[in-house]
């Protein structure tokens, strides 16, 4: 079988978090260039179950929770690195700040909305399920 890369990803997001889940803007950047730079391609979950265009230099990027702040950041930048990406979305909280991501200036971070997940799933974004 042939080796691909899953990059698994939570939050994108300027301030300090104490949790271990986010990365800054800059940082998922850098690994992007880092990634074109060495010429790989992104690809989906199920062209890597289905086995369709799996050879080459292949990555997979998965963002779990659909955080508003995946939108976004790593939208576009995915955008302007030619990479698209998987999106697993927690239905209860569309639209919805969580009850989990608590910190001193604010109260649960937000999640994507209905509109933004469609925008996603229309510029080639695959959209599963993370939760109900």
């Amino acid at each position: 079988m042939t080796f691909i890369p899953i990059l698994a990803y939570h939050k994108i997001q300027k301030t300090f978090d104490f949790s271990v889940t986010y990365i800054t803007p800059g940082k998922f950047e850098a690994q992007l260039k880092y990634l074109v730079g060495l010429d790989y391609e992104s690809i989906s979950l199920h062209d890597y179950i289905s086995k369709k265009n799996i050879y080459g230099k292949k990555v997979i990027f998965t963002f779990d929770d659909a955080y508003a702040s995946v939108f976004e950041y790593a939208f576009p930048l995915l955008t302007k690195y030619n990479f698209k990406a998987s999106i697993f979305v927690i239905t209860q909280f569309v639209g919805k700040p969580n009850r989990w991501d608590y910190n001193f200036l604010k109260k649960g971070l937000g999640h994507c909305n209905w509109q933004q997940i469609n925008t996603l799933a229309s510029k080639g974004w695959e959209v599963g399920s993370h939760t109900v």
